[in-house]
């Protein structure tokens, strides 16, 4: 029989880069993963919340911290808004911000993995337009303070 290794991971977390109520730095996001058990974690703070500066900077925090923590990998990754919802984008080359740059990776660049991320259901429009163009869709959507109670 094959062996197969399974990885927990998380695919969205937002930190202080972001513009949400997460004030929580990168480093404390993979401690609190970490201790969890999750072996791969998916940075994903909102696009419009970065300007190429900011996106560089998280890039190079986030390419040191991948030292520190060899045991994990950390996923350089971003949540992109626009009008048909919000998609996790794994390791795209830059981030700028628009939802022109949400189109772009939705549609032109077939390579990259792409996440639906917290679908609502009662809204039928993205089904058959989107889901042809993402790689998976998230289930399970909270925040560490969910997990404390």
């Amino acid at each position: 029989m094959q062996q197969y290794k399974l990885f927990f991971a998380d695919l969205h977390f937002h930190t202080h880069y972001s513009d949400n109520r997460d004030r929580a730095s990168i480093e404390q996001m993979l401690q609190e993963g970490k201790k969890r058990g999750i072996s791969i974690l998916g940075i994903a703070d909102h696009n419009h919340a970065f300007d190429y500066r900011k996106w560089m900077l998280q890039r190079e925090e986030a390419a040191v911290l991948q030292g520190r923590y060899p045991d994990l990998l950390i996923l350089h990754s971003c949540e992109i808004t626009f009008l048909l919802g919000h998609f996790l984008v794994l390791e795209p080359e830059s981030i700028h911000g628009t939802i022109a740059e949400g189109y772009q990776f939705l549609y032109r660049n077939s390579e990259l993995i792409k996440v639906i991320a917290h679908p609502d259901p009662s809204k039928d429009e993205w089904h058959e337009r989107i889901i042809p163009s993402v790689s998976a869709i998230e289930v399970i959507n909270g925040s560490i303070d969910d997990f404390n109670r």
